[in-house]
Parts: structure tokens; C-alpha cells; sequence
């Protein structure tokens, strides 16, 4: 298996330190070391964090170690327990045999026998998970089923529907709802999916639940629940609870919650609600759980789009310098997109395309054109377009435009502390630090200067010398194309200037300190 979570639970927190200080966790795969001081807290972590092993001391104020770990094996029952306690009397050594404990090391501890607990933990938590495997398949086979019985309506899919109810023994009314989690792209192969399932059954199990999942388009992750349990509002928000937990490391998520139904033939319209729910989920805050109102279900969404008088408004006022009203206009188009339910992602990302193309084309205008990789001013048409699609929210789409005007109106200031020639000579260098025969001869003539006369004021004007600001410019265009390691570097040495790789090398070396392939590895570690 791969590397793991261990959460250490003591009330001394000298204890803690001591056990965190004596133990190699590189060497046993431990990633992730997590503390608590008592019951309470590290039950808080647990269903935050869903750690893989925990070591537990017995005796602590608030909740004991026993009282614990019989809330864990309800929420994580494949999580591994380690006990530690200085009291080896038979009531708590059978306690801790009863709620399957791995070990039980006594105190005063060794690190040793702590090391050798954990790698028994290591075992039995593997032996867990292959155990659970088959219980896994038999979810997983019924998915095609449970896809039939959510897309189509009972009798398109009468047959397959019948079906699947035998199989589950479904029999008599009882509640079913279904929720929809809708993933980034970027994270979905950081997801586990298989034992997210099993410990979310396991846990479901303990509420007298049962659980079918399935994949939809392979985007959106579908897990429907059945049971009467169900039917209490405060169990449906412990469940939503523990779904927004364990998809919290992921970030950036949304999840449709569909209506309660009192059979599993209308698990259509369960599924049906929480897509309609998601439709507005862009709008939302990330790690929202959505739920479609009644006026949703019942209508269509309405083209509302945003009243702007024309375009030219936003061309005008950063043409025109004017960054407080600059900003008061785009906090106007926020105020009217974000938690708006009848808005349509296709129509904010029009608006926001031809936003994002007007900074583009004033920037380049106003002569304040970033030419840097990181820059929040987009280059083209094309870059515009997959900028907007990596925009998982609404939030991150605004920023974007906010990032961009801000960064728009900053130039405009730096611009402003330098005079004309400054600006010409610098456009210049811009244009041409790719031509290894660029020379400031070159750049006077363009400016109509001596040479003599330029490097003079240059310097003035900038406390560095024209050489100097060249290699600092090949120098800087140089890091940001090292970030692509599909670049050869000796490609990358002709992109700014360079003809000779190792006269390139050396400058590099001299602004960096380090080689051109080191700085690439330390990137990439």
C-alpha cells in the first residue's frame, strides 16, 4: 500500500512531541503525522482527515481512549488502533481486545515497540481493505443497474428497474436519496474512489443504511442512500458532513443534493433534482451542497443577462485611468452573477471573454503589454478561451478578470515613473532579447541616441545598466520557460539569445547560482 495517516492521541503533549521526535515516518510510508489531545478533538480530526492508523492513549479528561474508538469504528471501521497506556489492568487489555486493537504499548514507551506496533497496524489495516474488497464489488457491480434506474424514467427502464430491486431486497417504501459530487477534471486522479466507497458504506451501515454508487459521464461521482434513517433531516446533515469531509483534500467540489423519494422506482426524480442543483452550482462557493428549489424544478431558467450599456464602459474607464471606477463596474457584474441560481455559466463566460479581450486589447494599446508568463493580462484570443475553461467556479472567473485589471492598472503606474525614452527602450528589448545579435548600438539607433548618451541615462533612469537589464530580461524568460520540462534547454538557450548552450549555462549559473538542468530538477522535485 501506499504511504499512510497516523493521528496520535494523548492528553500530554510533552508525550506527543516525544513520540512525533523518536520515530523514523519517512521509513515506515507514514505521510501525514496528526495529534489531539483528547477524545473529543481527535474524533473532530478523524472524520476531517480519516487518518489510517491511530495511536491512542486509555486514560484522558473529556473522553476516554475506549469511548473513542468505539465512535471511530462506527465512522472508520478499517482504521487500525494502536493503544498505549502506563495501566495494564485486564479491564482496559479487554476493552482494547473488543474494539480490535493491533497492539496495546505500555508506558513509560519505546520507540522501538512503537515502531513495531505501527508496522503491525500497517498489516492489519492492508488485510482491512482486501477483506472489504468483495464487499466492494458487490456495490460496483450494480452500478450499470443504479445508472438505468437514475437516467430513465420507471417505465423506460421497468425491467432493469425490477431487477435491481430484487437484488436489493428492496422491498415495502422506503426513503431514497441521491447525491451528486461534481469534481474538478485536474482532481479527479487524486481520488480514491474505492476506499471512499468502502469506508462510506461502512459508516452508512452503522446508520442502518445502505449505499449504491456509480459514475455518470465520467465527471460526476453518484451515491445514492436508502433506508427509513434517512428520513430525519439531522442524520441527512451528519451525512453531508462526512461527504464534505472526505472530499475536502480535493478542494474543488460541489455537491447536488436530489429530493427525498419513498421508493426506489422514483429514483429518477431524486437523481433528476440534484442535476438541476448542480446547474447553478458555478455561481456557488466551492464545497457548497446544493439543493434544487421548487421554482427550479418547476421552470425553465430564464436568460437573464447582465445590463451592461455597452462594452466600450469598460474600455473607456481603463483607458481613461480610472481604476476606483474601474473597480466599482466589476464589483457591479459580481454582485449580479454570485449566488445567482438563474444564471447561466455559457452566458458569464461570454461576458467575461470579451471583458478579458478588451484589458487585452487596452493593455497592448496604452503600451503597458505584459510580457511576462505569469501575467494575469492574456495574450490572445485562444489563451483567453482555456483560462475561462480551467475555471472550475465563478469565483475563480472573476479573479481572474480582477488579477488582470489590477495588474493592468499597476503598469500603468510603473509606466508613469518613467519617461518615454525608458518605455521605448525597454518595448524594444522585449521585442528582440531572442536575437543573439541584438546590441545597444542596435537600441540607440531605435531610440535616436548615442550610445554614449543612452547607457548614461538608462542608468539614471533605473540604477542598472542597459547590458545588465538585457540579461536580467533573458534571464527571467529563461526560469519561466524552465517550468515546461518538454523544452530542451538547449532550445531554451535559442529562445532567449543564446546560440552557444554553454555560454548560456554560464550566464545562467552567474544569475542563479545554480545550473540550468539543477534548477529544473529542484522544480520538478
Amino acid at each position: 500500500m501506499g504511504m499512510m495517516k497516523i493521528l496520535i492521541v494523548d492528553d500530554e503533549k510533552i508525550t506527543r512531541e516525544g513520540i512525533i521526535a523518536s520515530i523514523n515516518w519517512e521509513e515506515l510510508n507514514i505521510y501525514k503525522v496528526l495529534e489531539a489531545e483528547d477524545g473529543l478533538s481527535a474524533l473532530l480530526l478523524v472524520k476531517k482527515e480519516a487518518p489510517d492508523i491511530i495511536l491512542s492513549d486509555v486514560r484522558m479528561p473529556r473522553m476516554d481512549g475506549i469511548s473513542f474508538v468505539k465512535q471511530v469504528r462506527s465512522i472508520l471501521p478499517n482504521t487500525s488502533i494502536i493503544f498505549m497506556s502506563g495501566y495494564s489492568d485486564k479491564e482496559y487489555l479487554m476493552a482494547a481486545i473488543k474494539l480490535r486493537a493491533v497492539s496495546y504499548v505500555e508506558k513509560p514507551l519505546n520507540p522501538s515497540d512503537i515502531e513495531r506496533a505501527i508496522l503491525e497496524a500497517k498489516e492489519e489495516h492492508l488485510l482491512q481493505i482486501k477483506n472489504s474488497h468483495n464487499e466492494s464489488l458487490d456495490i460496483f457491480q450494480k452500478t450499470s443497474l443504479l445508472a438505468t434506474l437514475l437516467t430513465q424514467p420507471y417505465l423506460e427502464g421497468r425491467k432493469e428497474i425490477l431487477n435491481l430491486q430484487k437484488e436489493l431486497g428492496f422491498t415495502g417504501k422506503q426513503a431514497f436519496l441521491t447525491y451528486i459530487v461534481e469534481l474538478d477534471s485536474e482532481k479527479k486522479k487524486y481520488l480514491d474512489l474505492t476506499t471512499f466507497i468502502l469506508d462510506f458504506n461502512h459508516y452508512l451501515k452503522g446508520l442502518k443504511l445502505k449505499l449504491l454508487s456509480t459514475i455518470l459521464h465520467d465527471s460526476y461521482y453518484v451515491f445514492s442512500i436508502y433506508g427509513d434513517p434517512l428520513k430525519r433531516n439531522l442524520l441527512q446533515n451528519e451525512i453531508e458532513e462526512t461527504l464534505i469531509a472526505n472530499f475536502r483534500p480535493l478542494h474543488k467540489f460541489y455537491i447536488g443534493k436530489g429530493l427525498i423519494v419513498d421508493d426506489l422506482v422514483k429514483g429518477f426524480h431524486s437523481y433528476t433534482a440534484a442535476v438541476i442543483a448542480l446547474q447553478s452550482s458555478y455561481f456557488f462557493p466551492v464545497q457548497s451542497i446544493l439543493k434544487a428549489s421548487n421554482e427550479l424544478l418547476n421552470e425553465t431558467k430564464p436568460y437573464d443577462e447582465f445590463s451592461l450599456d455597452s462594452f466600450n464602459t469598460f474600455k473607456e474607464l481603463l483607458l481613461e485611468k480610472h481604476e476606483e471606477e474601474t473597480c466599482d463596474l466589476l464589483a457591479t457584474i459580481f454582485n449580479f452573477y454570485y449566488l445567482n441560481p438563474t444564471a447561466l455559466p455559457s452566458q458569464a463566460k461570454g461576458l467575461y471573454f470579451r471583458l478579458l479581450a478588451i484589458l487585452n486589447d487596452v493593455a497592448k494599446e496604452s503600451n503597458v503589454y505584459s510580457f511576462s508568463e505569469e501575467s494575469h493580462i492574456l495574450k490572445g484570443e485562444t489563451q483567453i478561451v482555456e483560462a475561462l475553461e480551467r475555471c472550475f467556479s465563478y469565483q475563480e472567473l472573476h479573479q481572474l478578470l480582477v488579477m488582470g485589471t489590477k495588474e493592468y492598472f499597476q503598469l500603468i503606474k510603473d509606466s508613469a515613473q518613467e519617461d518615454s525614452t525608458i518605455n521605448l527602450i525597454k518595448d524594444y528589448v522585449s521585442r528582440h532579447y531572442a536575437n543573439e545579435d541584438l546590441t545597444v548600438k542596435e537600441i540607440s539607433e531605435h531610440v535616436f541616441l548615442s550610445v554614449s548618451y543612452m547607457c548614461t541615462y538608462f542608468k539614471s533612469q533605473t540604477d542598472n545598466t542597459l547590458n545588465q537589464y538585457i540579461t536580467d530580461y533573458r534571464m527571467k524568460k529563461a526560469l519561466s520557460l524552465l517550468k515546461d520540462p518538454r523544452i530542451q534547454i538547449s532550445d531554451i538557450a535559442l529562445k532567449v539569445g543564446y546560440k552557444n548552450s554553454n555560454y548560456f549555462t554560464k550566464s545562467f549559473k552567474k544569475y542563479t547560482g545554480v545550473t540550468p538542468s539543477n534548477y529544473r530538477e529542484n522544480l520538478l522535485k
